[in-house]
């Protein structure tokens, strides 16, 4: 069977969006893959499964942090091996080693459960999306444009984005109010920052564009009932 010129484009776009999506999710575990070999190795010995060493943090702290006077205010130093001199610096991440055996706040327990919660709910969209897409591809294929089954996975899929971004920016403001009582510092104070922007947009986009579909079938319709 002949593939129409449409139904080529469909298949190239697909491609280069499965390989977009495939590319987004590793950027996303790899961004946090540090953060996820610390807490492994913190487990790892906690269970038991190698000897325990007194200076080993207990558990690992990823901070955004800002100097409290602002951008002009630099309270660290730094030195540069090639003038052989220190010069003023700031830090807007820091990585926080608790000591085993630290007591966490009650408060910092719950924004943690929290974390934990919407994390496993990131998880299992981002199983659910592939899946709509393959069926609103599918549906794409075949003709079925002004559908009732492609207007509702377009509509699937902009709701998942969005709640998706819902989740990350939860677990970004969970985060920040965790670290919030645990740590203060005297020359720094904690940022919570809005992440993964994109989604929102994207989100917005494919919500606009089931919006469309569904106009166009409901003119389909009453063109049909005209004829």
């Amino acid at each position: 069977m002949k593939k129409e010129p449409n139904q080529n484009r469909i298949i190239i776009l697909s491609v280069v969006a499965v390989f977009v999506y495939i590319f987004m999710v590793a950027n996303s575990f790899s961004s946090g893959w540090d953060a996820f070999k610390m807490g492994y190795r913190s487990a790892y010995e906690e269970w038991g499964h190698t000897p325990q060493i007194a200076e080993t943090p207990g558990r690992f702290y990823f901070l955004s942090m800002k100097a409290r006077e602002g951008y002009i205010q630099f309270p660290d130093k730094i030195y540069n091996n090639r003038t052989e001199s220190f010069y003023p610096a700031r830090s807007s991440c820091l990585v926080v080693a608790l000591p085993k055996g630290t007591e966490i706040p009650t408060e910092a327990k719950y924004f943690d459960w929290l974390m934990s919660f919407l994390i496993i709910i990131s998880l299992f969209l981002y199983i659910i999306t592939p899946v709509i897409f393959i069926l609103l591809i599918h549906s794409l294929y075949t003709g079925n444009v002004f559908d009732k089954d492609s207007t509702s996975y377009t509509r699937y899929l902009g709701i998942i984005l969005l709640l998706v971004y819902g989740c990350i920016q939860g677990v970004s403001y969970a985060s920040y109010r965790m670290h919030q009582s645990l740590f203060s510092f005297e020359e720094y104070r904690h940022v919570f920052s809005f992440r993964e922007n994109y989604l929102l947009m994207m989100g917005v986009a494919v919500l606009l564009t089931s919006e469309i579909l569904r106009r166009g079938l409901i003119i389909k319709e009453e063109q049909d009932l005209t004829v």
